[in-house]
């Protein structure tokens, strides 16, 4: 499930690691490549084990972690399995999930420096946007018609009582309200498709698994290759539900009649404002 998420941006040397005890999980391509370790020699073992960050560096990392959940621009040294030493600008997004922290790591080689700063540009904007959704549900789409889910996180299953693996490889339309599949969702896609938007955001009712409704408010932003061409979508999700709730019962206030109010519905006005003034927490 994490493979997805290594794809999304091309020429980014990514790999993904356990925050508790460093263990990488998954590398990708351009990460094999560069440093010379390929998956075999990588996962289950850490960036110490293989010498990639210079000790001091590395702990300067964690120390930064420890203070934010995101570190952006971050100038470093990095070897190869050859051991050859390279300049890198690394960004970093700490990053919650059902088992625990995982370090979403991405870095640009510098060392030839011409094509860096438009590769930074781009991984920046995506980890910012990725690190702004840590406690939401984030999801991966194909870019069709459909918006096939390739990826979501456990986040899902506290909202919606689906487990991420029954969503994988379904389409979105499975699990929104019919009337806001095609007026809100296939607009919004469109218009990233075309390149007439680069972001959306649009609200939309959910059915949970026990046929329940939930408003979800989604930030939709496209995932791009070198040809600008949209090869992702990327959602961060939360639910807006009590918000929605709220600000039905303030209109229903400020429709009242206040001198009806004062004889008969006081305990109602007494709802409204408790509602307002008390909201409770969020799902998630």
């Amino acid at each position: 499930m994490l493979l997805p998420l290594l794809s999304m941006q091309r020429g980014l040397y990514m790999y993904v690691a356990s925050y508790a005890d460093g263990e990488i999980l998954e590398v990708n391509t351009a990460f094999e490549n560069l440093t010379g370790f390929n998956r075999e020699l990588s996962l289950g073992h850490t960036t110490k084990d293989l010498g990639i960050w210079i000790n001091s560096e590395r702990k300067k990392m964690f120390e930064k972690l420890s203070f934010s959940n995101s570190i952006l621009d971050y100038e470093t040294h990095f070897y190869t399995k050859s051991r050859a030493k390279r300049s890198c600008m690394v960004n970093v997004a700490l990053v919650g999930n059902s088992t625990g922290k995982l370090i979403y790591v991405s870095f640009v080689d510098t060392t030839v420096r011409k094509k860096a700063v438009k590769e930074l540009k781009e991984s920046e904007e995506m980890f910012r946007f990725m690190a702004e959704g840590i406690n939401d549900v984030i999801s991966l789409h194909k870019p069709n018609m459909e918006a096939t889910i390739t990826y979501i996180s456990p986040a899902i299953q506290s909202i919606a009582g689906y487990h991420p693996n029954d969503l994988v490889n379904k389409s979105l339309e499975d699990i929104v309200a019919r009337e806001d599949w095609i007026d809100i969702l296939v607009n919004a896609n469109l218009r990233l498709y075309s390149g007439s938007t680069k972001l959306e955001l649009v609200e939309y009712r959910i059915v949970d698994t026990n046929g329940v409704i939930h408003w979800v408010e989604s930030t939709l932003k496209p995932v791009l290759d070198e040809k600008r061409t949209v090869t992702m979508v990327i959602a961060v999700s939360r639910d807006v539900t009590h918000r929605r709730v709220v600000e039905q019962q303030l209109r229903e206030l400020n429709s009242m009649d206040f001198n009806r109010i004062r004889g008969r519905d006081t305990m109602k006005l007494s709802i409204c404002f408790y509602l307002v003034n008390c909201p409770r927490p969020l799902n998630f």
